[in-house]
């Protein structure tokens, strides 16, 4: 049976904080590089506090992504409307197990169908701990070199090894902000989410097939419509991409596209 991304695999409060994070982390990049290397010539100080800005806001709604996920009204799972709190989809969960690999090679190019995983893949759950980890350095690194909140953070930069140290530390975290956000939305591209519920209101762009395999030892079951892998799965449920065929006519034309239902 297809799961089409529901409301309540994504509450709106995710949502916006989700897509708040997206600007002010475009913001910051953008002003940090100019920081780091004016290209134009606008105002420094104009720059700069449009930078603090953007951070301010990243923080913040951080903090509330990370309250939230522990005492708000919790998420459902892939295609479910049963809520459960956030947090237990960021923690290890068995449906992962042995599907590190499977998911690196998916991501590589060298595997066409998705794994099966749980609502967030080994990978997605890397990301989003690098990511929390990156806001926290650039946050003390950022205030550090802020010149109303330097003199609070000496024993730091001393700690570090100084002013250019410290610097060195903020880029870097930039690159891994870069970095995370880029294999993401490779990932968005392949099988949807947040954005097709916030901006489409409907099903993610790649229908997902979720069911459960027979744990009979030696049964086979095909990953789903328009996978082409079949294997053995004991009772975990099986993700794919179900596509849709666009066939050209004679005279270039393009019909309308036909949906294949799920095995």
């Amino acid at each position: 049976m297809a799961k089409h991304t529901t409301r309540a695999e994504h509450p709106i409060s995710t949502v916006i904080t989700h897509w708040i994070h997206i600007v002010a982390l475009l913001v910051l990049v953008f002003t940090g590089f100019w920081i780091h290397d004016p290209f134009t010539s606008w105002s420094f100080h104009t720059v700069r506090y449009v930078h603090l800005f953007a951070a301010f806001f990243l923080v913040g709604t951080g903090v509330f992504r990370v309250y939230w996920g522990f005492f708000g009204t919790g998420s459902a799972d892939v295609g479910s409307t049963k809520k459960v709190k956030d947090w237990h989809f960021f923690f290890p969960q068995k449906e992962n197990k042995g599907t590190f690999w499977e998911v690196v090679k998916y991501y590589l190019f060298l595997r066409k169908t998705h794994p099966c995983t749980a609502k967030y893949n080994p990978l997605q759950k890397l990301a989003y701990g690098a990511l929390l980890f990156a806001i926290i350095i650039d946050a003390f690194t950022g205030l550090a070199m802020w010149h109303v909140t330097q003199p609070y953070f000496q024993p730091l930069t001393y700690w570090i090894g100084g002013t250019q140290m410290i610097r060195q530390w903020h880029y870097l975290a930039m690159w891994l902000f870069i970095v995370i956000t880029a294999a993401h939305r490779r990932h968005r591209g392949a099988v949807g989410g947040a954005a097709d519920v916030l901006l489409e209101g409907g099903p993610s762009r790649a229908h997902r097939v979720c069911r459960r395999a027979p744990a009979a030892e030696g049964e086979q079951e095909t990953a789903g419509a328009g996978s082409g892998e079949p294997r053995r799965d004991e009772g975990r449920l099986i993700w794919a991409r179900q596509e849709t065929p666009r066939v050209k006519t004679a005279a270039g034309r393009r019909p309308a596209a036909v949906s294949r239902s799920s095995a």
